[in-house]
């Protein structure tokens, strides 16, 4: 008999998207039966996730969830939550994030079925105003109650949940974020010029530092004057990065690529790749770069440190440092060899850890868990 899986997302976009959708589609479906409740308010593009989805099979329920604390709003999100639970039975609930992580799994004890929680990076640890930060974690204590197994996707992840006294270490797991090896060829094509190329793919937000990596750029150009750096993504803080390129002079060495359906392909148009985030949980975009074949300069946050071997893979720097972060581009594009080096090994490193198969089959073990236990009662 299959197990029924009910995932839970409201933030449809980025590494939580990804995620879900990954997962959804490796899913064993001898075993497992799987449903969705996902909002379509987050992201537009989303809505070509959910068609594919349901193509192959998949139940896809819409429930509008905001994104910020809306009592209102989220109480009707609830409603709505519980009652797709009652009209289709499931052996658990997988919720993902913050926000379908609260919701969620308030709406599992409703309905009496065991919830596993996945966070994608506590809400608590990002950089907002100590009010919200507070509320914020009174909000993860309060579901904590209510959550069966928590899966996080890094061990700092797990080392946050055990230090503020979210869960006991028999409660939790770590499942690292994994890919798949791109198809594409892990070099440069002989179209594109040889100017050095610096990348960094993400919504452009506050989050993902992007201003720092431009005021880093500035310092690069002064060594390498013909270097060119892209910018693959979109997002509130776009007019304010291109205001800061224009102030910086580098109106001739930046490319806004937006967004890009064929962002993975683009990661063999860059020498060297770049993650300068403020906060992170496990990103998938460092493990593209290295799965590509490409050395990685990220800021040492979150579950990066355990995606990049420093000076093995790539560099690591402190977050708000872009002075560190130039000297190790300039150091890279100085030297070929331990770029491909430094390539190289990442690529090894993402082909031994951090697999999309692994990720998956490590998430079914505990499904096979929670559902066994459920069946037990």
């Amino acid at each position: 008999m299959r197990i029924r899986v009910t995932q839970i997302l409201e933030a449809t976009t980025g590494g939580t998207r990804r995620h879900l959708v990954d997962l959804v589609g490796g899913l064993d479906k001898t075993r497992f039966d799987v449903r969705v409740i996902c909002s379509n308010l987050r992201s537009p593009h989303f809505v070509t996730d959910i068609e594919r989805m349901r193509q192959n099979g998949v139940a896809v329920d819409i429930v509008p969830m905001t994104r910020h604390l809306s009592p209102v709003r989220d109480l009707r999100a609830l409603v709505h939550i519980v009652r797709a639970l009652k009209r289709h039975p499931c052996d658990l609930v997988h919720c993902h994030s913050a926000k379908a992580g609260f919701l969620g799994r308030v709406a599992a004890r409703l309905v009496g079925v065991p919830a596993v929680y996945t966070p994608h990076c506590f809400p608590f640890l990002m950089e907002v105003h100590p009010i919200q930060r507070f509320l914020y974690f009174t909000l993860e204590q309060f579901a904590a109650g209510f959550t069966y197994h928590f899966i996080a996707v890094s061990e700092s992840e797990r080392d946050v949940a055990l230090r503020t006294g979210l869960c006991p270490a028999g409660q939790i797991t770590v499942i690292h974020n994994g890919v798949d090896r791109p198809q594409t060829a892990d070099h440069r094509p002989q179209t594109i010029d040889h100017r050095p190329c610096i990348g960094t793919v993400g919504r452009l937000t506050k989050q993902k530092g992007q201003a720092d990596l431009l005021r880093a750029a500035r310092r690069v150009v002064d060594e390498f004057p013909q270097a060119k750096f892209m910018l693959v993504g979109s997002g509130e803080d776009e007019p304010c990065l291109r205001q800061l390129t224009a102030r910086l002079g580098l109106t001739e060495n930046v490319v806004f690529l937006g967004e890009r359906e064929d962002a993975r392909e683009v990661y063999t148009l860059f020498d060297v790749y770049v993650l300068p985030s403020l906060w992170e949980s496990f990103p998938y975009t460092p493990l593209e770069a290295m799965a590509a074949g490409k050395p990685v300069v990220a800021t040492d946050v979150g579950g990066v440190r355990e995606i990049v071997a420093d000076g093995a893979t790539g560099y690591l720097v402190p977050p708000h440092q872009p002075t560190m972060l130039a000297e190790k581009i300039c150091a890279l594009l100085r030297d070929s060899d331990v770029r491909q080096a430094m390539g190289a090994r990442g690529r090894e490193r993402v082909e031994r850890l951090f697999t999309r198969g692994r990720m998956v089959r490590e998430t079914e073990r505990i499904y096979e868990t929670v559902g066994k236990v459920t069946s037990d009662q």
